[in-house]
């Protein structure tokens, strides 16, 4: 039986582990199905005064956004760490303050046609950003999401 719980835990700490990073953009590299040079922004997500950085393979934008590798850098620590991925047009990603977190919700837009899009909301769980909402706007719509 001690051996029994034992491995669960092992199995549930497991899940939980942050996965650190060497080099960043390489990790961004990698997921890229061709060669492509990289996009590069920052935010700090975690109001800790150090700006995490956002990166997304170039070929893999379209009018709807990109895919963008979140990573954050701890103190003098070597490795990053990665925070998840999200998609969307960063130029209109805000962050929503999460009293559940030190991570604030990330609110991206991606587009779908001239009058409509996504809104998607992305909250801080375990280790790693997830998909927590995501709605169907028109453009109408959109400074109920994305105030100025």
């Amino acid at each position: 039986m001690k051996f029994f719980l034992l491995a669960c835990l092992l199995v549930v700490s497991a899940c939980t582990t942050a996965q650190k990073v060497k080099d960043p953009y390489q990790f961004v590299k990698d997921q890229a199905v061709i060669q492509t040079d990289l996009l590069f922004e920052k935010k700090d997500v975690n109001h800790d005064g150090v700006v995490e950085l956002f990166l997304s393979p170039q070929e893999m934008c379209g009018t709807g956004g990109c895919p963008w590798y979140i990573f954050e850098k701890k103190g003098q620590e070597k490795n990053h760490i990665f925070l998840g991925e999200i998609f969307g047009a960063f130029n209109t990603l805000i962050l929503v303050p999460n009293p559940k977190t030190t991570y604030s919700t990330i609110r991206i837009y991606h587009h779908m046609s001239a009058d409509s899009g996504i809104v998607v909301d992305y909250e801080f769980k375990e280790n790693q950003y997830e998909e927590v909402f995501s709605k169907d706007i028109t453009r109408e719509e959109f400074q109920d999401f994305f105030p100025k």
